[in-house]
């Protein structure tokens, strides 16, 4: 026998072996969402890793900011001192380059705090999270949201 007519005599799933074992998408991520309290559900590692995106990108921030007053520090030694001028172009051209990295990440930080928003809202709202609702990871990241939103306000 050739491959093709082989290929043609297997089973295409895991299902077609085993119809029993087969299970709609949407029991699965039904039975998913109500283990919450075993603490490795797919939402505890999602509210994890969405709190984790704004602790980052918020660093991320920080050095920019010290990267771009260091810089802005550098290009007015360098006036004051009277150095080259050819030199004191390209530490602005630097400067610049930080400067224009910044409003970036602030975008980066909304989207990401927008999507952190959207999940934590959806746990407060549905009745099926409310073991979820008890977590640290719940806790912490609804704080960090509430955070960021009143920084966001001023």
């Amino acid at each position: 026998r050739d491959f093709s007519t082989i290929a043609k005599d297997l089973p295409l799933c895991r299902a077609e072996c085993e119809p029993s074992r087969a299970e709609p998408a949407a029991m699965v991520l039904k039975s998913r969402r109500t283990k919450a309290e075993s603490g490795t559900t797919q939402e505890i590692r999602d509210l994890k890793v969405k709190a984790g995106v704004i602790k980052r990108i918020l660093s991320d921030l920080a050095v920019c900011d010290t990267e771009i007053s260091k810089q802005a520090a550098k290009v007015e030694a360098m006036k004051a001192e009277g150095a080259d001028s050819y030199d004191i172009k390209k530490q602005e051209e630097v400067l610049t380059e930080f400067s224009s990295s910044r409003p970036a990440d602030e975008d980066r930080l909304a989207k990401a705090v927008e999507d952190l928003e959207k999940t934590v809202e959806e746990v407060r709202e549905s009745p099926d999270f409310d073991d979820l609702k008890e977590t640290e990871e719940f806790k912490a990241a609804a704080a960090l949201l509430d955070e960021q939103l009143a920084a966001a306000a001023q």
